[in-house]
């Protein structure tokens, strides 16, 4: 019975480690498929089987259900409704909505998770897909197409195979993530690979030239920092050698990779000229792709500005309008009564959790995952995506999962 349920430990932190993970996962799975497309679905659905606790499922039980999985179940099958109802033919999303229901449902099931174990799974799998993006860059792979590229769009065709600078460079983000988390373990090796990982994560992200998972980066250490010291204990010695071994580390790291330091210097004016352009609409970065984004905004107030109040309310329909701004485009096609949801299921809810939970290693880790969401709802892609909600739906079942331990520990204390 104990190696079963060590067993069933590992299956479900590296099930759920690979949902968190998703995309970042599935291209190289891709890549070393020969170029096959639908590997991190895959990859997806095996994680899904891995989290379900067969037995709870088989009862059809479901002790960790909570009144946001119902929230999240209605806005879905809200949004399936909406999509069957419109001509929109990719039914890729009809699959992104389907499996945060069927996550739901997973976690559901599952009564307990290893934390510490749940950390490091996350960990192991984000190093080595990091590992595989700097190898990549020192290969040739990516770097040369990469750096003569003058556009996403220019990367994209001049990049032979599967691999996606903004994907690959997101393998970063989770293990700079991840590794923050590991800094906590007792165990000494633990903190020795998270400052090992961590200046391979921020090197990763410079040589892929992309200013999101910086921001991203920035964003977790602050939810980190407020969630796990005062100001007081920042400062003391410890943290800061750990802070100068890391920088120096990064700083001999982007030198050795040649043109790293170049991509750095790129990325950090890049980061400056697209602070300006989302405000001022101008094109100074080198992509444009702030000024696109400053356009498509206003774009989109434009349209729900000359919207019917019926329309106003429940929206013009299903991927009315790509606007690659997701805030703004769930108004556009679902209304305010979408917008609510997604609002109250991918911000407020999340962002109440981070500042008041402080405590578990469950929801720390889905508040350095969710600062995902805070740039990126007004920077890229669309409102139904499920790397908007699958870190959500973790979070909810560790509120959920923290609530009925406490009452527990209250039972024995009674």
């Amino acid at each position: 019975m104990k190696i079963k349920h060590i067993i069933n430990d590992y299956l479900s932190c590296i099930g759920i480690s690979l949902v968190l993970l998703n995309t970042s996962v599935g291209i190289w799975a891709n890549y070393y498929s020969g170029g096959q497309g639908g590997m991190s679905n895959i990859l997806i659905i095996l994680g899904i089987l891995f989290t379900f606790e067969w037995k709870n499922l088989i009862r059809i039980k479901f002790p960790l259900w909570n009144h946001y999985f119902t929230i999240m179940l209605i806005f879905q099958i809200l949004a399936i409704f909406y999509f069957k109802c419109s001509s929109y033919p990719d039914v890729r999303n009809l699959y992104f909505h389907v499996t945060a229901i069927v996550f739901c449902f997973a976690l559901a099931t599952r009564s307990d998770l290893n934390e510490k174990l749940l950390v490091k799974s996350l960990f192991g799998i984000s190093f080595i897909t990091t590992l595989l993006g700097l190898m990549a860059f020192s290969s040739g792979i990516m770097n040369s197409d990469f750096i003569e590229a003058q556009d996403e769009a220019g990367i994209r065709d001049s990049q032979i195979e599967v691999l996606e600078p903004f994907t690959v460079g997101k393998s970063g983000l989770m293990l700079f993530c991840s590794a923050l988390l590991l800094m906590k373990d007792k165990w000494k090796v633990s903190k020795i690979f998270a400052l090992v990982a961590i200046p391979l994560s921020l090197l990763l992200i410079a040589l892929c030239t992309k200013r999101n998972p910086l921001v991203q980066c920035i964003l977790a250490s602050l939810i980190f920092l407020h969630n796990q010291y005062s100001i007081k204990s920042i400062f003391n010695f410890k943290n800061i050698l750990r802070v100068f071994v890391v920088v120096f580390v990064c700083i001999a790291l982007i030198k050795a990779t040649g043109f790293g330091e170049d991509a750095l210097q790129e990325i950090f004016n890049n980061l400056m000229a697209g602070l300006s352009d989302m405000f001022t609409g101008r094109s100074t970065d080198l992509t444009g792709s702030a000024q696109a984004r400053a356009i498509q905004r206003q774009i989109g107030m434009n349209l729900i500005s000359q919207m019917s109040f019926s329309e106003l309310i429940f929206g013009a329909g299903y991927m009315w309008r790509w606007l690659d701004v997701p805030l703004i485009q769930i108004i556009c096609d679902m209304g305010l009564v979408g917008f609510a949801f997604f609002f109250y299921l991918v911000l407020f809810k999340p962002v109440m959790a981070m500042w008041k939970c402080k405590h578990s290693s469950f929801v720390v880790l889905t508040g350095l995952l969710f600062s995902v969401h805070l740039s990126q709802c007004m920077s890229s892609g669309h409102p139904y995506a499920f790397a908007f909600y699958l870190g959500p739906i973790f979070l909810f079942w560790a509120l959920a999962y923290e609530r009925r331990k406490s009452r527990m520990n209250k039972r024995h204390l009674i």
